[in-house]
């Protein structure tokens, strides 16, 4: 994505180069500049598919209820301090568009209604991140399409869900912090879903509901904390974890013990619902109190993985497991080869383990992809390799 340099509207030389070369433009709005428009929907009217609409905050406030129609990305200068308000009327935006990114945003006072809100999507690979979202009825409303993408925002302060999802699947829901509204996610009949690393807090109902037909959703490490009613209810088939030793999710009211000290506990959490439990939950929030252990993955000729235990006075090893996926290309064709794995392996206190992995062929420049997990610790690395030298 080009974002612009701060100069309200002034495109320097590199990104009208840039812009013209992927034959794209930068659309602005708000800035004191020549060509800015005064509203975003204005600028949309005006963008092609493939545009980037910059928002300055220097108008923000923007009052508009916004119809994002076309393939563009919309970008705020700051997301603290660039807001586009409802009025309280419907919804902020309403995504119909494929391919749209929402990102440094402020997104408030859409419509008080059941179905009103701050973002409605009804399109396929829609990414909102970075974003604050509040005061709406609902933050972010998916409904009947699937495949997109809800990263790391904040979404507070509404009045039924933060996050809605309805007749769609496939989505990712990653890093949120939801907290303060009547429901962290609400979901119904939306199977297949990614729900991970999102902290729901302070909901005056229920951190999650799932209903009818939400089946094979995988949910985990997310942090469940001070929900007024329950954390969670499940009316359906689902993942809470996965598996050992990735895990499950951290409830705040689990009352089972660690004593083998893996950060697991020993007893699974039972969630209301029919089949619905964690089989692994969290010791302490995710992201709190992992294991002090360094990780570097090194390409080359093939790969070098170093793993390297900085803890002091530890009494208990850490299970390792090591993916490899190593790829390469004949005359231009990238092929594929079978996974290495390694899963077998024990980290003790001050110790050191190095994997250093050749492919099981030895053509050319070729891939490799690398998961490392270690406890709840997880690392992952992409690289070009080299799989033959020709002296």
């Amino acid at each position: 994505m080009l974002i612009p340099s701060l100069n309200h509207g002034q495109a320097s030389t590199d990104e009208i180069a840039l812009s013209n070369s992927v034959n794209n433009s930068i659309i602005y709005v708000g800035g004191t500049g020549p060509g800015n428009y005064s509203h975003v929907q204005y600028a949309i009217d005006n963008a092609s598919a493939g545009d980037t609409i910059f928002v300055f905050d220097d108008s923000s406030p923007y009052y508009e209820n916004v119809d994002v129609n076309k393939t563009i990305n919309i970008v705020g200068e700051n997301k603290d301090t660039t807001v586009i308000d409802g009025l309280s009327r419907f919804y902020v935006l309403w995504i119909t568009s494929n391919e749209v990114t929402i990102s440094d945003l402020t997104i408030q006072y859409g419509g008080s209604g059941w179905s009103t809100g701050g973002i409605y999507i009804a399109a396929t690979d829609v990414t909102i991140e970075n974003c604050i979202i509040q005061h709406n009825a609902n933050g972010i409303f998916i409904e009947g399409a699937s495949y997109n993408y809800i990263l790391n925002n904040t979404i507070h302060q509404n009045i039924y869900h933060s996050i809605r999802l309805e007749y769609t699947s496939n989505n990712h829901v990653c890093d949120n912090s939801l907290f303060g509204n009547d429901n962290g996610i609400y979901m119904w009949e939306s199977p297949d879903n990614i729900i991970v690393r999102n902290n729901l807090e302070f909901s005056n109902w229920a951190g999650m509901i799932l209903g009818e037909y939400c089946d094979g959703n995988l949910i985990y490490h997310n942090n469940f904390v001070n929900n007024v009613v329950e954390h969670a209810y499940d009316l359906s088939n689902n993942s809470w974890d996965a598996g050992y030793p990735i895990g499950g999710n951290y409830w705040d009211d689990y009352a089972g013990v660690d004593n083998d000290g893996d950060g697991i506990g020993d007893t699974p959490y039972v969630i209301r619902g029919p089949n619905a439990v964690d089989r692994y939950p969290l010791m302490e929030p995710f992201g709190e109190g992992l294991p002090n252990v360094s990780i570097d993955i090194q390409g080359g000729v093939g790969v070098s993985i170093i793993i390297t235990d900085n803890r002091e006075n530890a009494t208990v090893d850490l299970p390792v497991s090591i993916d490899i996926a190593f790829s390469y290309f004949i005359r231009d064709r990238l092929l594929g080869g079978s996974p290495i794995v390694h899963n077998d392996l024990m980290l003790s206190e001050n110790q050191e383990i190095i994997v250093r992995q050749l492919p099981p062929y030895l053509i050319g420049l070729g891939l490799v992809e690398v998961d490392v997990t270690i406890g709840l610790l997880e690392e992952s690395a992409e690289m070009r390799v080299i799989s033959f030298f020709v002296l």
